[in-house]
């Protein structure tokens, strides 16, 4: 699908389009520019994101640490389109074949502000922690900061796995290039736009395109729900402030 057929097939949801009639240029600009807007939107709400991708990058000495983290975001040192956040996370040792990787544990900003000894250095991390900072201006404007512990001292060669949400990006012109959706996102996404459209061109939605909008944005976000994990306390035995596996009767550890 190019943009111009969600663009046009919006503008007949309003109204704002006869049937059968194609859409002018100014209208399909206003309906471009929108949806830019609109993914825009999206890539921060976890339930729009139907992907997660992953990514390894070298783990280098002494890197990760309050005073020299990673930076992350376009340009940086993980140079790839700043995420909003990092469910999972792990690192590999490159030098074993086949090549092992293990969990790290992703602590938020609470867990990792008790860590005591945040610059503490080891030959492997067991935590990562990703500050979601956002710069606006000087050298990290857009960055966010990504820090390691223990601190690795380049005494084991590793890779650092990351799992990264990604999002839609958006259409890259009006009327070339063809994408792609999941099933059920082409509806979901022609009503969302026809929703937002109504502010410009001055028009009202009926109920029941009201209600399809919402039932159709429903039916794409109910699939990338996370799943609920049953968390144990740490007095609990095979505790440890982890997660509660039902299926095999353990607990995964979040221990400091």
């Amino acid at each position: 699908m190019r943009f111009v057929e969600l663009g046009t097939r919006a503008l007949r949801v309003i109204k704002a389009v006869g049937q059968g009639v194609p859409s002018n240029d100014d209208d399909l600009q206003v309906a471009f520019e929108t949806c830019q807007d609109m993914f825009d939107g999206f890539s921060v709400q976890r339930l729009t994101v139907f992907q997660t991708l992953r990514s390894t990058y070298p783990i280098v000495a002494a890197q990760g640490s309050p005073a020299n983290p990673y930076t992350v975001g376009t340009g940086g040192d993980i140079d790839i389109p700043r995420p909003t956040w990092i469910p999972n996370a792990g690192y590999e040792f490159t030098s074993l074949s086949p090549v092992l990787e293990r969990g790290l544990v992703v602590l938020d900003d609470d867990e990792y502000a008790a860590l005591p000894l945040k610059a503490l250095a080891g030959p492997i991390p067991q935590r990562l922690h990703y500050n979601k900072k956002f710069d606006t201006s000087g050298v990290s404007v857009g960055l966010g900061d990504l820090f390691l512990h223990p601190v690795p001292n380049g005494a084991q060669a590793l890779n650092l796995v990351l799992y990264l949400p990604t999002p839609m990006t958006g259409f890259a012109d009006i009327g070339t290039t063809e994408y792609t959706f999941p099933p059920g996102y082409t509806e979901a996404l022609v009503y969302q736009l026809a929703k937002r459209l109504c502010i410009p061109f001055d028009k009202q939605m009926t109920k029941e395109q009201e209600q399809l909008t919402v039932d159709s944005f429903a039916a794409i976000q109910k699939p990338n729900a996370p799943m609920p994990k049953m968390r144990t306390d740490y007095g609990l035995p095979g505790g440890g402030g982890g997660y509660y596996d039902w299926r095999t009767g353990t607990s995964i550890s979040r221990s400091r």
